[in-house]
């Protein structure tokens, strides 16, 4: 606290220009990584590439834990 007041966050240009909020724009880029990963971790698998499959599906799952963390959060707002 400074000067006996807690800083806080403004932001002066919310809701101008149709800005998409933070937590949404979190949350899609979460689910496209997901995807991707989910993709690469099968086509890893078929070319019998079995380290990166591991790799990515491991990837995934901790996507899939920022997935729900995001929208548990995006909920609680």
């Amino acid at each position: 606290m400074v000067g006996g007041r807690r800083w806080a966050f403004h932001d002066p240009t919310a809701g101008m220009g149709g800005v998409v909020p933070t937590r949404t724009a979190r949350l899609w880029l979460a689910v496209v990584g997901v995807t991707l990963c989910f993709l690469a971790c099968l086509a890893s698998f078929q070319l019998g590439m079995t380290w990166a499959g591991v790799l990515l599906a491991g990837l995934s799952a901790a996507t899939m834990v920022n997935i729900g963390w995001v929208a548990y959060r995006r909920h609680k707002d």
